[in-house]
């Protein structure tokens, strides 16, 4: 059965973008997000080792995480996501290529937008949900303002989400949230301490109201 990334956004509402980490510290981040309340996890491909972290998040999954391929910039980045195992491709851009690929591969895709413009033409080239990006730059209130016309395009903010504007975004009408640097305590990680990202992990699913 084909995964339905829109389907899992509504349900989970957040994923945890992970770039630049170490490939033997992955899976046990994985496994501390998982535990705080994460369902959906995305490695970036400009991270170094990329695919060898998503082979691994792939293989340790066991139904429990959806492993994802952030920052896919060409079709050949996306096809080698797809060989390691990611279920869903995220995008920083609007790239015809990379979208006819993963049409062509059934996969879903997630692409970035800032935009009505761009927003528009991302839904109409395939897209079933939209990443606003960067959403910080615009505001909680931006995503508002686009329900009006563009009601029926489902927006994920990524960019400057953190505990004191998630509960606002999706408030205001975002169905998800990408996290980043607010969710991933970098410190924590290089000391071991999974115990710290599990728990910001819950408090972010607590803000998502989860």
């Amino acid at each position: 059965m084909t995964f339905d990334l829109l389907d899992a956004i509504r349900r989970h509402r957040l994923i945890a973008i992970l770039r630049g980490f170490d490939t033997d510290r992955i899976v046990p981040l994985a496994e501390a997000l998982f535990e705080g309340g994460i369902r959906l996890i995305e490695v970036t491909m400009n991270t170094p080792d990329a695919e060898r972290q998503l082979r691994a998040l792939a293989e340790r999954a066991e139904g429990r995480w959806h492993v994802g391929a952030g920052t896919v910039l060409d079709a050949a980045s996306a096809r080698r996501a797809l060989e390691c195992g990611a279920t869903y491709f995220v995008t920083p851009n609007v790239d015809e290529e990379v979208m006819a690929f993963a049409a062509g591969a059934g996969v879903d895709i997630l692409p970035g937008a800032l935009t009505p413009t761009e927003i528009a033409r991302a839904h109409k080239l395939g897209a079933r949900a939209v990443k606003l990006f960067p959403a910080s730059r615009l505001g909680p209130g931006y995503i508002r303002d686009l329900q009006g016309p563009l009601p029926h395009i489902p927006l994920v903010a990524v960019g400057g989400v953190d505990l004191d504007n998630a509960a606002t975004y999706l408030e205001a009408g975002a169905v998800g949230l990408g996290l980043g640097s607010k969710l991933l305590d970098k410190q924590a990680l290089r000391e071991g301490n999974y115990a710290v990202i599990t728990e910001r992990a819950r408090e972010f699913v607590r803000a998502a109201g989860l």
